[in-house]
């Protein structure tokens, strides 16, 4: 909601159906999620699944966008391994499903993005020391921060 409200253009880069999304978008968000997102690429657009990089080039081109001017949202080590190899700087959000992975050359590793009853953990990442020991969610101004400073 931050993200829309303050203009940020949005996208999903997925290499599950879109049948998945749409269900996942409908089931998490109020109707009509889908149209938040300015492109929605997913294997019925690109088949060859991360850590194949297609996906996220496959939206880089749709958006115009250099690799520098985004941020991907990861939650496996084969989404890192697509982002990163193109240069995308990319943020890891650890669950219990993907705590074993590595993460390699993510901007950020976390334990969550944002949860009003629990302050988030920096678990890593190439810009881990730039967060303020204050920070206790992921938001706009503090990843402004560090694509300022990366």
């Amino acid at each position: 909601t931050e993200a829309r409200q303050e203009g940020v253009r949005l996208a999903i880069a997925t290499t599950t159906t879109r049948v998945n999304v749409t269900a996942l978008l409908g089931s998490l968000f109020a109707p009509g999620a889908e149209s938040w997102f300015e492109v929605i690429a997913t294997a019925d657009e690109v088949p060859d699944k991360k850590p194949s990089a297609d996906v996220y080039a496959y939206v880089l081109n749709a958006m115009a966008l250099p690799a520098c001017d985004c941020l991907a949202l990861e939650d496996s080590d084969n989404g890192v391994r697509a982002s990163v190899a193109l240069a995308i700087p990319t943020l890891v959000t650890v669950s219990e499903y993907n705590q074993d992975g590595t993460f390699a050359d993510a901007l950020l590793i976390v334990d969550q993005l944002a949860d009003p009853e629990q302050s988030c953990r920096i678990l890593g990442g190439r810009a881990a020391a730039k967060v303020p020991s204050s920070a206790t969610m992921i938001d706009l101004p503090l990843l402004r921060t560090l694509f300022t400073h990366d």
